[in-house]
């Protein structure tokens, strides 16, 4: 056999080789075997996330933004249910008695005795989501998910229970184990986190004139006092919620540390010493996260302009309180200010939280509901805005360190003064 003919041989063999294999793996793909594979291969939901049968799977994003919240593409666009803008859409459900639009009928629950009942479409439920980001304290700080439309109103979030460091962290001790030695047991301590979307409600009225007559749209007027309330109420119900039919905030929790005043203090003021008290009181983990943060009441900025440190004999006064590119910070923490905070001299008006042991849970669906039967005579309408959402400490205990005596919490704050 000639060396050509040889390699033509080869080449022959090689291709059919190749041929059979592409084949084979055809019908591999093909079969059961790969099938049921390929289904076991899938990543599936975690079912302790998805609770009881009452619990429906929720979406959860490193983003607060409405898109990643709800589990939406970035690059989807939102539906605007045929709507050119928010003005134009409230318009429309204004006037659904008296002149019907047909782009109402895909949103609508139901029809009410006195108006509508309809969902607002999600590009606009994301206007006024997003907005409000940069203005509130908590939501951008704190978990935050998210319950889907047509998905249940609750979640169920599995967390442990980890209240003494003396033995074990979270009922999880470790040992060091000869060879052959008996290994110790240990049994981790487990709860489950229930959240059940509160509903809020909004209502506002507006006068007929000012709405035919104004040169601003009444998204502007309506949705910009809807945007405004329900960022309000979020900071308000995490910070001090009671839990009886609203969210728990985290002044409410079992786990917070109330840091007593200094002997001898005089009353409505707050002074190094409080600050550093509460401080060091934080749990290790919380120092260098960005989510904690102090939540001051406005009333309390003149006590905390004049604490500083004095050095030397001179006394030089180095202030505690300090400003940086337009932000406040404190023993390197950041400052804001909030009216849910009490009034200086009282319990909880100043605290040092870390945000991130705090979590919201948002129903999406915002419902925009409009009647003009209650002040038909004072010629003014009304409109409702509802929004459920709810809210918990993920921490309900003070945590004990290893040295038995020190106990820390994510929650702090100063006691009356």
């Amino acid at each position: 056999m000639l060396v050509t003919e040889l390699k033509e041989l080869i080449s022959e063999q090689v291709e059919k080789g190749f041929r059979d294999n592409l084949n084979l793996g055809k019908a591999f793909k093909e079969s059961d075997i790969y099938n049921k594979w390929f289904e076991m291969s899938k990543i599936k939901p975690n079912k302790l996330l998805l609770g009881s049968e009452d619990t429906r799977e929720f979406n959860t994003g490193t983003g607060k933004s409405y898109k990643a919240l709800f589990g939406i593409s970035k690059d989807k666009e939102l539906y605007d249910g045929g709507f050119d803008s928010l003005d134009d859409f409230l318009m429309a459900v204004k006037n659904r008695l008296i002149s019907p639009d047909n782009r109402l009928k895909d949103l609508s629950e139901g029809v009410g005795a006195e108006g509508g009942f309809l969902l607002l479409p999600e590009l606009f439920e994301a206007q006024l989501m997003d907005l409000n980001l940069s203005e509130e304290i908590i939501r951008p700080r704190c978990k935050v998910y998210g319950i889907p439309r047509a998905k249940g109103n609750s979640i169920s979030i599995p967390t442990y229970e980890d209240v003494s460091h003396e033995t074990g962290i979270a009922g999880v001790r470790a040992y060091w184990t000869a060879e052959k030695g008996a290994l110790t047991e240990s049994t981790p301590t487990l709860r489950k986190i229930f959240m059940s979307a509160e509903k809020l409600t909004c209502l506002c009225d507006i006068s007929n004139e000012l709405i035919e007559d104004s040169f601003i749209p009444i998204s502007e007027m309506v949705g910009y006092l809807f945007k405004a309330v329900i960022g309000y109420k979020f900071d308000e119900v995490a910070i001090g919620g009671t839990g009886a039919g609203q969210p728990l905030g985290f002044r409410n929790s079992p786990a917070v540390i109330t840091i007593a005043k200094e002997n001898g203090q005089d009353a409505d003021t707050i002074i190094y010493e409080n600050l550093v008290n509460m401080f060091s009181r934080l749990p290790v983990n919380s120092y260098l996260k960005k989510n904690t943060i102090w939540i001051s009441s406005v009333s309390n900025i003149p006590q905390l302009m004049q604490i500083g440190i004095k050095l030397g004999t001179a006394g030089v006064h180095i202030p505690v309180f300090k400003e940086e590119t337009g932000k406040y910070y404190m023993l390197g923490k950041e400052c804001l200010f909030s009216e849910h905070a009490s009034l200086l001299g009282e319990e909880g008006n100043l605290m040092l939280v870390d945000l991130s042991q705090y979590a919201l849970a948002i129903k999406a669906g915002i419902r925009i509901e409009s009647s003009i039967h209650d002040k038909f005579t004072t010629d003014m309408s009304t409109f409702r805005a509802v929004i459920r959402f709810d809210g918990t400490p993920l921490i309900n205990s003070a945590l004990t360190l290893a040295d038995g005596s020190t106990t820390v919490s994510p929650y702090i704050q100063l006691g009356i003064v």
